[in-house]
């Protein structure tokens, strides 16, 4: 039934395209304005694209993108990542505007028809920059007609940027070193994760005491040659302020490069200013691997932009992190086909 629902996808002259997606997908998505400045280091990579491949195969389980193709253009697509143990980033939605046959909502659905029946797939996660009214006003009355808090979660997130050579404001005291989590910080951090993100959220990212132990993707990447891996870092005392979750992945996988970001999550409320420095504190220890220009560095709304501004961090865009549960998904994927259709005419790309 799967293969059959596929097959629709590659009707109207459409065809498969065995890793020759790299290079035309990448000029569709600077037609469509989705490529920002700090996102070309990691397509740079000069493992990108082999990696990109890689992933695709067929056995791997931990890549799917689909795209529709006009003329050897890329006019529309959609990757999907498994970037957790039992959850899938959805990346880089983008369509050229004034081409028929394929919308944003037709390749969203036919994104969902070939996860959702995954058992990998317990969560999806996709990233849109905030403000974007449009796919705001989507999922305010996605969220209004399931009546319920468990189908979708939205985290409000600001991301900053730190490059390899940056200005560090000085401070009155030196920082605490950091230290690997132990088994008794774990669910400190897990909590302090529910309280910024969200329960769901933080389910979905990983971020549970289940989720911050389990180590199963790392072994899924690693079978195609891929990385994926995560750090957890917190200040060197008794009680702990602040956790460091750093992500990494190869490079060409997650191309809005949030799977080689790290995680700012303060442990406990505090005033303003010793908060602030205990941050500022733990982001000048940030270091940098020798084939990285720079990270990205995500942190809830509400932690105060100084403290990341003194440890020499950039701003990039705020953010809206969408989070569905299983539940959620196959509600979402019955609201999309009403409001846009049946999916049709996109072509799956398997390296």
């Amino acid at each position: 039934e799967l293969e059959g629902r596929r097959g629709r996808l590659a009707r109207g002259g459409r065809t498969s395209h065995v890793g020759a997606g790299w290079g035309p997908r990448m000029r569709g998505y600077r037609r469509v304005g989705l490529v920002l400045p700090c996102m070309e280091g990691q397509w740079r990579a000069g493992d990108a694209e082999a990696n990109w491949r890689r992933a695709h195969a067929p056995e791997s389980g931990i890549c799917r993108t689909l795209h529709r193709v006009e003329n050897d253009e890329v006019v529309a697509s959609v990757t999907a990542l498994r970037a957790w143990n039992d959850t899938w980033l959805g990346e880089h939605l983008a369509a050229i505007p004034g081409r028929g046959g394929c919308t944003p909502g037709t390749l969203l659905l036919a994104f969902l028809e070939d996860v959702l029946p995954r058992p990998t797939c317990r969560h999806m996660v996709f990233f849109t920059k905030s403000g974007n009214a449009k796919m705001a006003g989507l999922h305010q009355r996605f969220q209004e007609l399931t009546g319920t808090a468990e189908a979708m979660a939205c985290a409000e997130l600001r991301v900053w940027m730190v490059r390899r050579l940056r200005q560090v404001e000085p401070t009155g005291s030196l920082p605490l070193p950091m230290r690997e989590a132990r088994a008794a910080d774990i669910s400190l951090i897990a909590r302090a994760a529910s309280r910024d993100l969200g329960h769901l959220a933080a389910r979905g990212l990983a971020m549970t005491a289940q989720g911050l132990l389990a180590t199963d993707i790392e072994g899924a990447f690693a079978e195609q040659g891929l990385v994926r891996q995560r750090t957890v870092l917190v200040e060197d005392r008794p009680r702990p302020r602040v956790a460091l979750l750093t992500e990494r992945c190869s490079p060409g996988l997650c191309l809005p490069g949030l799977l080689n970001a790290t995680w700012v999550l303060p442990l406990h409320y505090e005033n303003a200013e010793p908060h602030g420095a205990t941050i500022q504190h733990a982001l000048v220890q940030l270091r940098l691997e020798s084939n990285e220009p720079n990270r990205l560095v995500l942190a809830p709304a509400w932690v105060a932009p100084s403290s990341l501004q003194q440890a020499g961090l950039e701003h990039v865009v705020d953010a809206t992190a969408y989070v569905l549960s299983r539940a959620g998904l196959w509600r979402y994927s019955s609201f999309l086909t009403e409001a846009y259709g049946a999916p049709r005419e996109a072509s799956k790309v398997s390296a």
